[in-house]
């Protein structure tokens, strides 16, 4: 299955760049249930004017396979369309297991909205609460850095 799964990202990998990391707000939400949609404007947020884009093509599922250095952001560099009330899913797994990464969208009003993985996976799904151009990011907040792969569903 890992191997099927590494065939598949290999097939839709991007170039990517690093960026540099923007401050985050210090809150804890409670959003363990796995397979719940959660709306958007309920999810941890940060300015992210300081964020420069990578590729990804405009499709409805899209691939990712980055290192992010330590304290580094990485973002899609096409956004994607979304209306109100339309969803995302992030299907992702990042090694190693134990590092702090947040997994989440652009907003058109230029905030980063997330949620955290844990012990290597993020399986999620943000509702939107505005319509416009979002584009999928992970923030690497761990001491050093982190592989991490997956799909993006929009």
């Amino acid at each position: 299955m890992k191997k099927a799964m590494m065939l598949l990202v290999c097939i839709f990998m991007f170039h990517f760049v690093s960026i540099t990391p923007v401050a985050a707000k210090e809150t804890t939400l409670n959003l363990k249930e796995k397979g719940k949609v959660v709306d958007m404007f309920t999810l941890e947020c940060t300015q992210s004017d300081l964020i420069e884009a990578v590729n990804i093509l405009p499709w409805a599922t899209a691939s990712f396979d980055w290192d992010i250095s330590s304290g580094k952001v990485k973002k899609g560099g096409t956004g994607f369309s979304l209306e109100t009330n339309e969803t995302v899913s992030i299907n992702a797994t990042f090694s190693p297991k134990n590092a702090d990464i947040d997994f989440g969208l652009i907003a058109p009003d230029g905030n980063f909205y997330y949620l955290s993985g844990s012990n290597g996976n993020f399986n999620r799904t943000i509702r939107v609460n505005q319509g416009g151009y979002y584009y999928f990011a992970v923030r690497n907040n761990s001491d050093k850095t982190v592989k991490v792969m997956g799909f993006v569903y929009y």
